[in-house]
């Protein structure tokens, strides 16, 4: 019979060069890996302070674009508010205006006689 686990020798020399480039090329590639990897963390490393300040001037220029357009905002609801007392002080006027010409009515028909 034949025992799949009791190869002969000379069946093991041929397996045996398949393999040697796959694990090479398996240590080449992670080699690669790890020096793209290292490198890419040594440059984030080596210019933390361009970063930094590269990060300060965004934020200033962001936070002043902020302000501007939270200062824009509040001005034009101040705008709009204003608007809508002038509508509501008219509104109010013309009420007023109104009561006096109904008060003046409604006098007018007391007084006078049926």
């Amino acid at each position: 019979m034949s025992d799949p686990f009791n190869r002969d020798h000379k069946g093991s020399e041929l397996a045996r060069p398949r393999w040697v480039p796959l694990w090479l090329l398996v240590l080449i590639f992670v080699a690669i890996g790890w020096a793209v990897f290292w490198g890419n963390n040594r440059r984030d490393r080596d210019s933390p302070q361009v970063t930094a300040d590269q990060a300060k001037a965004e934020s200033s220029t962001s936070s002043q674009d902020d302000k501007d357009q939270a200062l824009a905002a509040l001005q034009q609801s101040v705008k709009s508010a204003a608007d809508q007392i002038s509508e509501l002080q008219r509104q109010v006027g013309v009420l007023a205006a109104r009561v006096d010409s109904l008060e003046r009515g409604s006098q007018k028909k007391r007084g006078a006689p049926h």
